[in-house]
């Protein structure tokens, strides 16, 4: 993808994410609205825009790249970045009951309010389809290993898990892509054209709320902690 392109794409990302912030600080939004127009995105536009991901593709994409970016996003969420988290908190001496939150915030970032949106503006449904993969294994990774970190004590202990954690639209809707994918199943003009629309607000919208979260918070906190940086 032309340079010019990706810097235009991420512009206009930017300037949403600050009309956000802005409608916030002038209070024609409040924190109330912020909350639920975050669960109508997770819960609903962006489970769209995941399935949408499918709806476009006219080339079947090879067997193999799609084990290979399964096999990439197991790797990474489950070996390589926890690695790096637990050397990363060892190399900055985080105190021992912190480590595990540490390594939770370096091999779990924020991969659906920023990820999706950007990937769907500069790559297009094919890479949004591989981003549903990933997605799928980044859900299953930080409600099993990712709970396990942040309630994991000093003592070695660690709260059970619940398997309903993983029934998540996002999860859900992930395992709709690759089913309708690998199925080749067609939905009906007017279904498609549907979930097309209703996922199209997706990407405007998680930058609206990320503004409006943004607006809430201290900047001087946020560069306060000198272990964060890194992360």
């Amino acid at each position: 993808m032309d340079t010019n392109v990706i810097v235009s794409q991420m512009i206009i990302l930017f300037l949403i994410l600050a009309l956000g912030y802005f409608i916030f600080k002038i209070k024609l939004v409040d924190d109330n609205f912020t909350k639920q127009f975050s669960a109508l995105v997770i819960k609903v536009t962006m489970p769209a825009l995941l399935l949408s991901s499918v709806l476009d593709i006219t080339e079947r994409q090879p067997l193999r790249d799609v084990l290979t970016s399964f096999g990439i996003a197991v790797a990474l969420f489950f070996i390589v970045m926890p690695i790096v988290g637990f050397l990363l908190a060892k190399l900055f001496r985080v105190k021992r009951n912190c480590t595990g939150l540490y390594v939770f915030m370096a091999t779990f970032s924020n991969v659906g309010f920023t990820g999706f949106p950007v990937i769907s503006a500069l790559a297009g449904e094919v890479g949004l389809f591989y981003a549903a993969i990933y997605n799928l294994v980044f859900n299953v990774a930080v409600f099993t290993l990712g709970v396990w970190l942040v309630n994991h004590d000093k003592d070695g202990e660690s709260s059970g898990f619940d398997i309903k954690l993983l029934l998540s639209p996002g999860v859900i809707a992930a395992l709709l892509a690759i089913a309708l994918y690998f199925m080749n199943i067609k939905l009906p003009v007017l279904l498609c054209e549907t979930i097309r629309s209703v996922g199209s607000i997706t990407s405007p919208s998680a930058m609206l709320i990320i503004g409006c979260t943004l607006a809430k918070i201290d900047i001087k906190t946020v560069f306060s902690d000198w272990r964060l940086y890194p992360w």
